[in-house]
């Protein structure tokens, strides 16, 4: 049984772990909301495409406690999407965001023991990183059809040194923890999402291009973060091995207290609504429990999250984020589901 399921989980990391998964959602109640004078802990979970973040977040988010904040990935809005440009400027967008969602971690910071960032400004560097090498890459270049689209992305510029900068400047100094960083060949990664039906967008989808962002996790990484960094191989470990040691280093790291308590909320009419808000999106299937974020009730997706606020479905973007920090910064009596 042991076997199969390490199989299941090296092709189809999401089903299996859909297995693990029970479909009761606990019942919560409200409970005031009270800064605290520890700090809390931030803790990344970054890495290569098809290592098992996304399914190792879902196992998270269902054993969810009060003790810890969990943030979605960072996409576009969907329905609001970027206008094209180059990728110089599609960089410095995405470095906006980074800035605004760290500033809103700060303010929120006191009210939650442990923040989990699925992936963290340093996806930005690591694109960057990755994208300059690979768009100069001999062998890439030597076909003809690769060549055509080298001439209409490469814009002159070293995009990595850019976002250097502009992470010296900005972000070198935001508290961060720990980084989880986990790590799969480029060839089993792209048969992972492949097995998912969820097959990457170029430049993702070039073995090349992981292959230089694989180089930047191990090289570029250690020398830009001075902080503790964890790699964890998952190529050879199923999910419960991958499962069982995320969760040990992070209950070590932010030194979580035993508790039963869940912050799951079992409300079938609001997690119908957002399912249904969701669907018109096709933001797929594959979900977490409802889960209360700082009072509103929240779905996570692969790639998104949203909530429900004052009755109205929202995505969970960058901007709710502010307004609850914001929100929370103003009243401090704001109530959440313990």
């Amino acid at each position: 049984m042991k076997e199969k399921f390490q199989k299941m989980f090296l092709y189809y990391p999401f089903v299996a772990l859909i297995l693990l998964i029970p479909n009761k959602i606990s019942c919560v109640k409200a409970e005031i909301l009270i800064p605290s004078e520890t700090p809390s802990t931030l803790i990344a979970i970054e890495g290569m495409p098809g290592a098992g973040k996304t399914s190792i977040i879902f196992a998270l988010l269902n054993k969810s406690s009060n003790q810890c904040l969990v943030l979605p990935s960072l996409h576009p809005v969907p329905g609001k999407p970027l206008p094209k440009s180059s990728a110089t400027i599609l960089s410095q967008r995405f470095h906006d965001w980074w800035v605004s969602r760290m500033k809103s971690v700060e303010k929120l910071s006191p009210y939650t023991k442990c923040v989990i960032f699925h992936r963290v400004y340093f996806t930005n560097l690591a694109y960057s990183y990755a994208y300059d090498n690979f768009l100069e890459n001999k062998k890439y270049l030597a076909d003809v059809h690769n060549k055509e689209r080298y001439k209409k992305a490469k814009n002159g510029k070293k995009l990595y040194l850019l976002q250097k900068k502009l992470y010296e400047r900005d972000l070198k100094d935001k508290k961060l923890d720990l980084i989880i960083v986990m790590d799969v060949s480029p060839e089993l990664g792209l048969k992972r999402l492949h097995s998912l039906r969820s097959d990457s967008s170029w430049p993702w989808s070039e073995e090349i291009f992981l292959g230089f962002l694989k180089e930047f996790y191990s090289k570029e990484l250690p020398i830009l973060f001075k902080g503790k960094i964890i790699y964890i191989n998952t190529d050879p470990l199923s999910l419960t091995e991958t499962l069982e040691k995320v969760e040990k280093i992070i209950h070590e790291a932010a030194c979580f207290e035993d508790s039963s308590k869940q912050s799951h909320i079992n409300d079938p009419r609001i997690e119908n609504s957002l399912i249904e808000f969701a669907a018109q999106y096709d933001l797929g299937t594959v979900r977490s429990p409802l889960i209360n974020v700082f009072g509103y009730p929240t779905l996570y997706f692969r790639q998104h999250a949203v909530q429900m606020v004052n009755n109205t479905p929202q995505f969970f973007s960058v901007d709710r984020l502010n307004a609850i920090a914001n929100n929370i910064t103003v009243n401090s009596n704001s109530k959440f589901y313990k």
